[in-house]
């Protein structure tokens, strides 16, 4: 709500009132942090959904894909190098970066709906 143009035509009246207020100051903390507990408006949330999704995105993008992974997290399968040091890192990092992809995904999968539903 910070970074919102006060005077925003495209913000919906309550959202509006909220953004002048914590533009000057004078927002209360309680009823602030009660609007915060619910969808501010639909244009916000279609915003917050676009730059969550964004992120998640790039984030996804910067991970090796899942079945690269997948092999490579496995336990020992007595090949030459397992049970060394260095293939145990290796297989804990592969493991926790398809943890790192099953979360981002997780999460595109709710900001979409979020999305969708700002849009209808």
């Amino acid at each position: 709500l910070a970074n919102l143009p006060p005077g925003d035509a495209s913000l919906e009246e309550g959202v509006r009132r909220l953004a002048e207020a914590l533009a000057e100051w004078r927002a209360d903390p309680t009823a602030l942090w009660s609007a915060l507990q619910r969808p501010v408006g639909a244009a916000v949330e279609a915003k917050v959904a676009e730059q969550v999704l964004s992120v998640c995105e790039e984030a996804l993008a910067a991970l090796p894909p899942a079945d690269e992974l997948a092999p490579r997290a496995k336990p020992d399968q007595g090949l030459p190098g397992d049970g060394t040091a260095e293939a145990e890192r290796a297989r804990c990092a592969a493991r926790v970066m398809l943890g790192e992809r099953s979360a981002l995904e997780a999460c595109v999968s709710v900001w979409e709906k979020v999305r969708a539903a700002a849009a209808a």
